[in-house]
């Protein structure tokens, strides 16, 4: 079987992320940048099949989602078509018959890897060496039960994106702070943001090391 990965750059690329996987051993692949990707790629009947389940679906799916959405997965996995839209909730349907296959959507839950967790952890190693200005983050991450916290805010809390992207306020991030501390013995929790000073300010780490 002669296989090839191609990678569609398209909107990663869109949102300021040009380039960064070659920061990293990813497998061998072609990189492709168009967000019609099927339509230029797929066979015949895949785009047909594609346009006709999606506009149907997009007329019924409101009358019972979750059943829906299932029937959707099942229909086009048949043709090898992999879509993730409700990573919660949804089940994975693929055709691996089918000569090209093309995964859309977010695939946002970790039980879709694990069978290749340890594949994907040697992908994800950086191709140069680590900036010697971070040797002490990096030797606690080695060494340590690290705990990485993201707080994005900045564009986050512009009224127009609140609506929509604000879910993970100050109750959100202190009631995971406290989980981890519940259930990961001696953590070091290492915090990315665009709004340290609101974090010192706000995010109650308790005791322990912290890492900002």
């Amino acid at each position: 079987m002669n296989d090839e990965l191609a990678i569609n750059y398209a909107a990663i690329e869109n949102h300021g992320f040009a380039g960064d996987l070659n920061d990293f051993r990813i497998t061998e692949h072609s990189k492709y940048n168009c967000r019609r990707v099927l339509l230029e790629k797929g066979s015949f009947l895949q785009i047909i099949v594609y346009a006709v389940v999606t506009r149907v679906f997009s007329v019924v799916g409101g009358l019972c989602k979750c059943s829906a959405l299932d029937l959707k997965c099942r229909i086009l996995g048949a043709f090898g078509i992999v879509i993730s839209e409700d990573p919660d909730n949804e089940r994975l349907y693929c055709n691996m018959k089918v000569p090209n296959l093309f995964p859309i959507g977010s695939f946002e839950n970790v039980n879709y890897f694990n069978e290749i967790k340890e594949i994907l952890s040697k992908e994800f190693t950086p191709v140069c060496d680590g900036i010697p200005a971070n040797k002490k983050l990096y030797d606690a991450i080695r060494s340590e039960n690290t705990v990485c916290l993201a707080v994005r805010r900045g564009d986050f809390m512009k009224e127009a994106n609140k609506k929509n992207f604000y879910v993970c306020d100050l109750t959100y991030f202190q009631k995971a702070v406290n989980y981890i501390r519940q259930n990961v013995e001696n953590p070091t929790f290492i915090v990315f943001s665009n709004d340290i000073a609101w974090v010192k300010a706000n995010l109650k780490i308790g005791g322990g090391k912290c890492l900002l």
